[in-house]
């Protein structure tokens, strides 16, 4: 009877215990808070990365782009996530929250051989003019047609 005992008595504290609650992926999204989000898109993270000998990718099968250069810090070619936002012409925020400092003019000559137009690169020569999207829209109907 004792063992019975016990056993209820540990029955009825494993059915007391507190409640937690683990919060669960809905489909492929998160449910994030408030401040995670930069214009209704997704932050992870906010970290500054400056690059030098920058260049601006369109991304493969899409009609994004993304910046393209060597670390500042560790001379390690490194490129962006999707570009969401310009916060200065110098400054720009991905989709994931990382701010790019641009440093220096953009690589024309790579930029050139990726087959981008004279006007263009003047538009961004020295950072992202406040209508970059518009260019940058431009830019790819063009490359469609």
């Amino acid at each position: 009877n004792k063992g019975i005992e016990e056993c209820k008595d540990l029955c009825t504290i494993l059915l007391t215990s507190p409640k937690i609650s683990i919060p669960r992926r809905r489909g492929t999204e998160v449910v994030k808070s408030k401040s995670d989000h930069v214009d209704g898109l997704e932050c992870k993270s906010e970290k500054t990365i400056t690059l030098t000998k920058w260049i601006i990718q369109q991304i493969k099968s899409s009609n994004e782009i993304c910046v393209e250069g060597k670390r500042d810090a560790d001379g390690v070619y490194w490129h962006s996530n999707v570009i969401a936002e310009r916060i200065e012409q110098t400054e720009v925020k991905s989709i994931t929250g990382s701010i790019y400092v641009l440093k220096g003019p953009l690589d024309y000559v790579a930029m050139k051989n990726e087959g981008f137009s004279d006007k263009f690169l003047k538009h961004f020569f020295y950072g992202f003019p406040l209508d970059w999207k518009e260019y940058i829209e431009e830019f790819l109907e063009s490359r469609r047609e």
